[in-house]
């Protein structure tokens, strides 16, 4: 089958149809030389080329991407992090009289935090705090000189050279949580906040700090 692709344009296959997706995500629909038909010999009753594929289509998520687009993020600068366990589960321990009392996968997730200096010199961890079912954490850039490049002397547990970014940062340290655990309490992705000055510094510190009293407020408590 010969189709025409114009500039912006990408062609794939998903199951017995051939779509043309556009940069805005619009779904266009080919024509195979497939058929289709039913467990009876019969062709179903259609209203365009594939309606059951169709239907399937619209269902699957829009993803809104949690990064700032255009953003380098091996950057010198300060970076509000947050990572949230899977299904929001609380996994790594329980408040009591306003303190986060960490169970053991808890303390796996406060190690692999507290090691990331070590393993990274180009990051600075700042205020930090492991909660029930996510973690903030304050994480700065600090070391500006030839970010984007892997360096031989910092390696991960594959001895893969290490690429300076917080993006590699997150999924480094999501990766050795799960490897000490053996599965992934993860969520899919992270949120992140760049700190632009002083006073958003100050008052990401406080919310940090004060997460613990103020659990059964915070947007990821579940009732």
């Amino acid at each position: 089958m010969r189709s025409c692709v114009r500039k912006g344009w990408s062609i794939g296959r998903w199951g017995d149809i051939i779509i043309a997706v556009t940069s805005e995500n619009i779904v266009i629909p080919r024509k195979t030389n497939v058929d289709i038909v039913g467990d009876d010999g019969n062709r179903p009753a259609t209203t365009g080329n594939h309606p059951a594929k169709d239907s399937k289509m619209k269902e699957l998520p829009n993803r809104k991407p949690n990064r700032l687009r255009g953003h380098d993020y091996s950057q010198s600068g300060l970076y509000f992090i947050t990572v949230c366990t899977k299904n929001r589960e609380e996994l790594f321990g329980f408040i009591e009289n306003n303190q986060m009392i960490l169970n053991e996968y808890g303390n796996i997730v406060k190690q692999e935090i507290e090691i990331i200096p070590v393993i990274r010199n180009e990051c600075v961890v700042h205020e930090f705090v492991v909660m029930p079912n996510h973690i903030h954490l304050v994480v700065e850039i600090a070391n500006t000189d030839d970010n984007r490049n892997c360096t031989e002397t910092q390696r991960d547990d594959y001895h893969r050279p290490l690429r300076k970014s917080i993006p590699n940062m997150v999924q480094g340290l999501k990766g050795a949580v799960t490897r000490r655990l053996g599965f992934s309490p993860w969520q899919r992705n992270y949120h992140d906040h760049i700190i632009r000055n002083d006073n958003d510094y100050i008052q990401i510190a406080e919310y940090i700090i004060n997460n613990p009293t103020r659990w059964r407020d915070d947007r990821f408590y579940k009732t």
